[in-house]
């Protein structure tokens, strides 16, 4: 399948799993300055986040993601058997950038994230991250001195190779 025949089929249906199953909420500090300039952003403040049993919150470096564990089980077969379509399957396998992961599924910064986080919690792929390598470092600390050097990618190894599906998703 090619990536645009990829984005048509999945990309809404993506979208969809997202919506039911996360929520994003912006880490950072109120006041913190990156590159000189004041970052704004309209997700809710992590601190203002209530979480239920059922739930995680994953750092995604950017963002934390609230998750729902209950809704994330019941979507796992489709979110195996949509990525089981994707076209770069050796590139996931081997690290994929998240920029190139969202570009390739059609979704937009905050559906990628989430759907990173989503995926590391049901087991589809690991996320590797700055922190998630290097506890002893702050989130600020993470994102000016190793993001921008690439340090951030998914890794399939967990979930791959997925079986081939045995009926279509209908998007």
């Amino acid at each position: 399948m090619r990536t645009q025949e990829f984005i048509e089929t999945y990309s809404g249906l993506l979208a969809q799993i997202i919506a039911d199953s996360t929520e994003a909420y912006d880490n950072r500090a109120i006041s913190l300055i990156q590159r000189d300039k004041m970052v704004f952003t309209s997700l809710p403040h992590t601190n203002d986040a209530k979480l239920a049993p059922n739930e995680r919150m994953v750092d995604v470096l950017y963002i934390d993601v609230k998750v729902n564990l209950d809704i994330a089980r019941m979507y796992s077969p489709m979110i195996r058997e949509i990525m089981s379509n994707y076209p770069h399957k050796k590139a996931l396998a081997d690290g994929i950038d998240p920029v190139k992961f969202a570009r390739s599924c059609g979704l937009d910064k905050y559906e990628t994230y989430q759907l990173l986080a989503l995926g590391a919690q049901i087991g589809v792929w690991k996320l590797v991250t700055p922190r998630s390598s290097f506890s002893s470092i702050s989130r600020e600390e993470a994102i000016s001195r190793y993001e921008s050097k690439g340090f951030f990618y998914i890794s399939g190894d967990v979930a791959l190779p997925i079986p081939k599906p045995k009926r279509k998703i209908v998007a």
